[in-house]
């Protein structure tokens, strides 16, 4: 379980860094994308590590299965420039944390493990 839930924090933290760092949300008082961010990590690691379904996924952590499958769904080319564009404290949009969590994820599974 362990393994696990080490794989959904460094994703996790590193969709924070591609979202442009912790300083910068601090900075800029957007620390309401955190908890969005850590369910995009969470999902992605989910079925990315886990292989799981959609269904499991909005099942264990009780959302609906439309946002799965938005974060999902999500291009992989989301980034710290879309995060330009949206409004502070109404980072609620499973697609965008959800590009920053697969990109996150494609990033950290081409670079070389030690």
């Amino acid at each position: 379980m362990r393994e696990g839930r080490d794989d959904v924090l460094d994703l996790f933290l590193a969709a924070v860094d591609a979202a442009g760092g912790l300083g910068r949300l601090v900075r800029e008082r957007r620390l309401a994308w955190l908890p969005s961010l850590m369910q995009a990590a969470f999902i992605v690691s989910q079925q990315e590590h886990a292989h799981r379904t959609v269904e499991d996924i909005a099942d264990d952590l009780g959302v609906p299965r439309d946002l799965v499958e938005s974060v999902l769904s999500a291009p992989v080319d989301t980034g710290a420039a879309d995060l330009e564009r949206l409004p502070g404290d109404e980072f609620e949009w499973g697609h965008t944390a959800g590009g920053i969590a697969k990109r996150a994820y494609a990033t950290s599974a081409e670079a070389p493990q030690p």
